[in-house]
C-alpha cells in the first residue's frame, strides 16, 4: 500500500510508507490525544503598555531568543481594553489542550486572563504561566517569581515545567456582586475605600508614566496615597465571616487578599497564606488624622497588628455591606465608585510559575 501524504515531528520530514505506517497511525493518535506530547506551543499575550511600554522591549528579547530556539509560539499583542481577557476566554475554550497561554505584563493582565478563563465556563481551567513585567508585581512578588527577565533564562524553565507538568495550584479571589449578579476573579487584592481610592489617583497621575521610565513605580503609587489622604472618608460597613457578624462606623481602608502583599510591595498581611483554601481581610478604621497616620506608618513597617482600630481575619467565606459611594479596585484595575453588596471566597487555580533566578 503506498501512502502519498507526509508529516513533520521535530523538524524532520517523514514521508510514510508500509514499513513505518504504524509509527505514523500512533503519531497522529498521540496528536489528537495530546498523550505522550508534553511539549505545547507557547501561546503569548502581551501587554506593550505595562510599565510604560517597557514591557513591548522585553517582548522583543523574547521573540528573538524563541525564533532563534525555533521554539514554536504564537503572539498576540493587545491594543484596546480587554483583548486579553477575550482571547484567554477563547484560548480556554478552544485551544487550551494543545498549547500553554503564557502572560507577559502586569497584574492587571494576569487579572484578565484569569477572568477570562473562566467566564469560558467548561468545567476546568488550563494551567497559564506569567512572566511579571508590570510596576506593582505584586504577585510576582508573593510567589517569589524569578525577577530576572531574559529570555535564556525563562523560557528554558517554563518549557521544563511544562514538560515535567510542574503545575501549582494557589488561591485566588471570588468576588460575587449580589446586586448585579456578577462575578469577579482576583489574583492578588480587592480593595474598598482608601487603597482603592489611591489606585484611581495613581491611574490618573500624569507622573507615573514618568517615574516607570525610571523604575520608581512605586513612588507614584505613594504620591497619590498623600493626596487621598486629605479627601478620603469614613463609611460603614456591615460584615459577617465564619467568626460571626460585626459592624463598623468609621472603615477607612479594607482589603482582601491572596497574599501577603498589595500596593507594590507593601505588606498589609504579612501572614496571609496563598495555598490554605481561604481568604485574608483587614480593616482599619479611622478615628482622626493622627491616629490613622500612626497606623499607616505602621503598614508601611508591618507592624500594625495588635494596634487599635485594626481588624483581622481568614475565613472561608464573606459577606459584606458598604451602602455609601466608594472606590473598588480589583488586582489594580478600577471597579469605580459605587456601594457594594458582595460575597467574596477563595479558590484554586493552575499556574505553571518560574520562582528561581538561574
Amino acid at each position: 500500500m503506498k501512502v502519498s501524504s507526509f508529516f513533520v515531528t521535530n523538524r524532520k520530514v517523514f514521508l510514510p510508507n508500509r514499513d513505518n505506517l504504524a509509527t505514523v497511525m500512533l503519531y497522529y493518535y498521540l496528536l489528537i490525544t495530546n498523550e505522550g506530547m508534553n511539549m505545547k506551543k507557547l501561546i503569548f499575550l502581551i501587554n506593550p503598555a505595562a510599565q510604560s511600554g517597557n514591557a513591548m522591549q522585553i517582548w522583543q528579547k523574547f521573540e528573538a531568543y524563541l525564533k532563534g530556539k525555533q521554539i514554536d509560539y504564537q503572539a498576540q499583542i493587545s491594543t484596546r481594553p480587554r483583548d486579553i481577557y477575550n482571547w484567554s476566554y477563547i484560548w480556554q475554550k478552544h485551544n487550551s489542550y494543545n498549547s500553554v497561554l503564557v502572560i507577559l505584563g502586569g497584574d492587571g493582565s494576569l487579572n484578565e486572563a484569569v477572568n477570562g478563563q473562566l467566564a469560558a465556563n467548561i468545567g476546568w481551567s488550563a494551567p497559564i504561566a506569567y512572566i511579571p513585567a508590570g510596576s506593582g508585581n505584586d504577585f510576582a512578588r508573593a510567589y517569589n517569581l524569578s525577577n530576572n527577565l531574559q529570555p535564556e533564562v525563562i523560557i528554558p524553565q517554563l518549557v521544563t515545567a511544562i514538560e515535567t507538568e510542574q503545575v501549582q495550584q494557589l488561591d485566588i479571589g471570588r468576588m460575587l456582586d449580589r446586586v448585579n449578579h456578577t462575578r469577579r476573579y482576583f489574583v492578588n487584592n480587592l480593595g474598598v475605600g482608601f487603597d482603592a481610592a489611591t489606585v484611581a489617583a495613581t491611574n490618573d497621575s500624569t507622573l507615573k508614566n514618568s517615574l516607570n521610565r525610571l523604575h520608581l513605580g512605586k513612588l507614584a503609587y505613594f504620591l497619590s496615597l498623600f493626596g487621598v489622604l486629605r479627601t478620603q472618608d469614613t463609611f460603614n460597613v456591615s460584615l459577617k465571616s465564619d467568626q460571626g457578624q460585626v459592624q463598623f462606623n468609621h472603615g477607612y481602608l479594607l482589603t482582601f487578599s491572596n497574599h501577603p502583599y498589595f500596593g507594590g510591595g507593601v505588606q498589609i498581611m504579612p501572614d496571609a497564606n496563598p495555598t490554605d483554601g481561604k481568604m485574608d481581610l483587614i480593616i482599619i478604621e479611622k478615628r482622626n488624622m493622627p491616629q490613622l497616620l500612626h497606623t499607616l506608618f505602621k503598614v508601611l513597617r508591618s507592624e500594625h497588628y495588635g494596634m487599635q482600630q485594626v481588624y483581622r481575619w481568614t475565613s472561608d467565606k464573606y459577606e459584606m455591606v458598604i451602602p455609601r459611594l466608594e472606590y473598588g479596585h480589583v488586582d489594580g484595575e478600577e471597579l469605580g465608585v459605587h456601594a457594594f453588596d458582595f460575597e467574596v471566597t477563595s479558590q484554586k487555580h493552575s499556574f505553571y510559575l518560574i520562582t528561581t533566578d538561574k
